[in-house]
């Protein structure tokens, strides 16, 4: 069982929960918005289709999304990274490649068969994506992943304002 499988069976208490709050927040982006059962700052959608993936439907949670100034801010971000294709994911292989080797160099993960740089998505599954305003960084959306080279901490794709992948780590 992965790290997530917990959110994707939908069992109770999962994500899928019904919402805590009555006045559910609205994104021009992705709809309807429930409160998580983990964090009630935190909104999720329904899985949505996400291009960079290669259409894989993906819940999306926005960090304090019932006050309007953040849920703009997240609308914007989103607009900008449902814009990205997998052609931008590709061109980001490199960072992933990085991050992969790093894990290889200090021993905490197996060696996989990857010949070019861009095999090393065939190890990587998007699991959720989460959306947060930070304070002198902008609009971050963060991309948790399940991969099969760092199955504890899984893998985070951090991109600013919804267009730049900035960060690639494991999840905090």
């Amino acid at each position: 069982m992965g790290i997530f499988d917990f959110f994707r069976k939908g069992k109770k208490g999962s994500a899928n929960r019904s919402p805590k709050k009555t006045d559910a927040p609205f994104s021009e982006i992705i709809g309807e918005l429930h409160a998580s059962w983990l964090d009630e700052d935190i909104y999720f959608s329904n899985p949505h289709e996400i291009p960079l993936f290669d259409n894989a439907m993906i819940a999306i949670g926005i960090g304090a999304a019932d006050h309007k100034e953040t849920l703009e801010k997240a609308d914007n971000a989103l607009g900008n990274f449902t814009n990205l294709t997998a052609k931008d994911r590709l061109a980001n292989s490199q960072k992933v490649l990085n991050y992969y080797q790093k894990c290889l160099t200090y021993g905490i993960c197996k060696e996989l068969d990857i010949q070019a740089d861009s095999d090393v998505w065939n190890y990587v599954v998007p699991a959720e994506i989460i959306v947060e305003s930070i304070s002198g960084e902008g609009t971050l959306v963060m991309v948790n992943c399940e991969c099969e080279w760092e199955q504890e901490h899984g893998l985070m794709l951090t991109f600013k304002n919804g267009k730049d992948l900035r960060e690639v780590g494991g999840i905090e």
